[in-house]
């Protein structure tokens, strides 16, 4: 995986470089683009025995920033790409009944009890769109793909707690 990235990175620095060295073309721009995400991650969620959602996602802020160029083939058609850096997240919680296994050498302690837990989830990509555009009088239309690569993933757990004392059974 990692040599496909560097492999793609390389293609992408020797674009950008070819690129760079037919700037003498006026239809060639460069500029530079940074902002803030709001991301949200979704989907199905624990539920306990009375059909109470147990976990719950959050929106977090992250950002973005790099470079974007733009060629135009005539004064109504061209293409459009940027090279981004991009912070996305969320804010996840759990709160519920939960129980551990404790493994040891006369056998297993099962805990069963009720725990929060507070985990912020944090990846960095590097996002590459590419769009085709085209204009008709004030009218624009513009379509394409992007390519993004997880570059990073980590999940912080900043506490857990416990919301009820957890009580034990020995398994053997």
């Amino acid at each position: 995986m990692a040599t496909q990235i560097n492999k793609s990175l390389k293609l992408l620095a020797l674009l950008l470089l070819v690129l760079g060295a037919s700037s003498a073309n006026a239809q060639i721009k460069y500029g530079f683009k940074t902002g803030l995400n709001f991301a949200h991650f979704t989907g199905d969620s624990e539920t306990n025995d009375a059909g109470a959602d147990l976990e719950t996602w959050k929106n977090a802020t992250g950002f973005h920033i790099g470079m974007t160029f733009g060629y135009k083939f005539t004064d109504q058609f061209g293409v459009r790409g940027e090279f981004l850096y991009s912070k996305r997240g969320s804010k996840y919680t759990f709160e519920g009944q939960s129980y551990r296994i404790f493994q040891h050498s006369n056998g297993s302690v099962l805990t069963l009890g009720t725990s929060r837990y507070l985990i912020n989830v944090n990846n960095s990509y590097l996002d590459i769109p590419i769009m085709a555009y085209g204009r008709f009088g004030n009218f624009e239309i513009s379509g394409g793909a992007m390519w993004d690569c997880l570059c990073n993933r980590v999940a912080k757990v900043p506490c857990v707690i416990p919301a009820r004392p957890f009580w034990a059974t020995t398994h053997t």
